[in-house]
């Protein structure tokens, strides 16, 4: 996690990584509008989840791979 912060990395896991690469290429394909949309929506770092259903869980990180944090905005 820290090298994808460090790097500006965009990631995304396959969370049932130990099934056979023969079901990962169907997951890309059906879901590629889907990847190239958060590729292009979210700021790097971040690193996401790939389901057959989509993707899920996209996560922004900071430059140390920790959770970027949320600023709260205040009224005034």
């Amino acid at each position: 996690m820290k090298a994808i912060g460090a790097n500006d990395g965009r990631v995304f896991f396959l969370p049932q990584n130990n099934k056979n690469p023969v079901m990962w290429a169907p997951m890309f394909i059906e879901n590629w509008a889907q990847i190239k949309r958060v590729l292009s929506s979210r700021k790097a770092p971040f690193v996401g989840k790939l389901s057959p259903n989509g993707i899920w869980g996209v996560r922004e990180l900071n430059l140390y791979g920790r959770d970027k944090k949320k600023h709260k905005h205040t009224r005034t």
